[in-house]
């Protein structure tokens, strides 16, 4: 009896000591294989983290660029232009991964507060050069200027403006064309188009247009290729007879009136200017229109209508008037005389 009482306590005794060392060798060793994986899960998700923040910055930098013609001076230009929402982190200080711009189109991103690059180069000084500062692929480039840009079927409203791709630099993908009266741009006209020609419409007559076309891709865009035309002056027309000769306003005293005498308007191109004659009637109601003849007077006009002064009313004075329109196509003959008392 009392041997099967010691060995139901000997078989309910604890572990040994050997057995706890055992144990917790165990323990230790899976530990350190979960904090191993965990740091290195850490460790890809910071690199996967950095690569990100770098990817969006380029694509942010070359955004930029391609609008403003320049690339930004510091990641602050970014948001403050609205191309990105925040700064990465740049301070190698904080141990952290950190994102560093230099000013002219390179990213780096570098992990952990250390020198080990995540991500990015910087800039080489020029496009499609080793790893591009948009994040393209080596090779990779803004296209070189197009060639041989020329103006055709120039018209007094269109003229066709073509050229050929560019025969370097990376491959064009559309075109931008602006055209504009003066040779600066200001107020230029501007389309994209995707073929190698365009028509330019609403063009005024006999006038100067500055034309100017760039190529672009995902990377940037070209320099500007350049030309000018003249576009076509319509047909000149010999201006018809004017018309509707009256007077009006008449001032002054009887010696010396003053009246304004006025007609419609003659047809032509170039539109005409005007030649009027103005002389007293002789007693025998003749108009003999010569530099001799009594109150002779002459001139031209722009436009439609003169005054004419030193009218001598006296003695019944009646004046005859007579106008012809003029232009580079002709002259008209003279309008009917028109006759009238100031």
């Amino acid at each position: 009896m009392r041997q099967r009482l010691v060995e139901a306590r000997r078989r309910d005794s604890g572990f040994t000591l050997i057995e706890l060392l055992i144990v917790i060798v165990i323990l230790a060793v899976l530990a350190g294989v979960v904090v191993l994986a965990v740091r290195a899960f850490n460790d890809r998700g910071e690199e996967a983290a950095c690569k990100s923040d770098v990817k969006a910055v380029e694509v942010a930098v070359e955004a930029y660029r391609a609008n403003n013609g320049a690339y930004p001076g510091s990641l602050q230009d970014l948001v403050d232009a609205g191309y990105l929402r925040e700064a990465p982190n740049d301070d190698p200080n904080t141990g952290k991964y950190r994102v560093e711009y230099d000013g002219a189109g390179g990213v780096t991103g570098y992990l952990n507060g250390s020198e080990t690059v995540c991500a990015g180069a910087p800039a080489t000084g020029e496009p499609g050069g080793g790893e591009e500062p948009g994040g393209e692929e080596p090779g990779e480039e803004a296209p070189g200027a197009v060639a041989g840009l020329s103006v055709g079927g120039v018209t007094q409203n269109s003229a066709t403006i073509s050229w050929s791709a560019p025969t370097s630099g990376g491959a064009p993908t559309g075109y931008i064309v602006q055209w504009a009266n003066n040779s600066g741009f200001s107020g230029a006209s501007e389309v994209s188009v995707g073929g190698t020609s365009h028509v330019l419409s609403g063009l005024s007559a006999s006038t100067t247009y500055y034309v100017r076309v760039a190529a672009t891709n995902g990377v940037g865009q070209s320099t500007w290729a350049e030309t000018s035309f003249t576009t076509s002056s319509p047909p000149q027309v010999a201006p018809s007879v004017p018309t509707g000769l009256r007077h009006s306003n008449c001032s002054g005293n009887n010696s010396n009136r003053t009246c304004t005498l006025a007609w419609n308007a003659s047809s032509g191109t170039p539109t005409p200017t005007y030649q009027w004659e103005v002389v007293r009637r002789s007693g025998s109601g003749n108009c003999t229109f010569s530099s001799g003849s009594t109150g002779y007077q002459s001139g031209t006009a722009t436009g439609t209508s003169v005054q004419v002064s030193n009218l001598n009313r006296n003695s019944n004075g009646t004046y005859c008037f007579r106008v012809r329109a003029t232009n580079a196509a002709g002259t008209s003959n003279w309008s009917s005389t028109y006759q009238f008392q100031p």
